[in-house]
């Protein structure tokens, strides 16, 4: 796993979202989801419907539990 120098870490203390499979995922997972689930807007994040800290043997990949979302309504969630 490579961590991006010069960087905030996202999402706390789970390393993955700061690797750059995760980005390049996020990147491709956006450009076919581009937009928010909740309300139609342009989406910025990808969200884990099923966080995936409370089951950790769940894909983190896994597109099934994903969606996108706009910064608004991720953190309202």
């Amino acid at each position: 796993m490579q961590l991006r120098k010069g960087k905030r870490k996202a999402h706390g203390t789970d390393p993955r979202y700061n690797t750059r499979t995760w980005r390049k995922y996020r990147e491709a997972w956006l450009r076919r989801h581009p937009l928010c689930v909740e309300c139609g807007d342009v989406a910025q994040m990808v969200d884990h419907i099923q966080p995936v800290r409370l089951n950790p043997l769940r894909n983190f990949y896994d597109d099934t539990n994903h969606a996108s979302m706009c910064h608004r309504c991720h953190n309202a969630k």
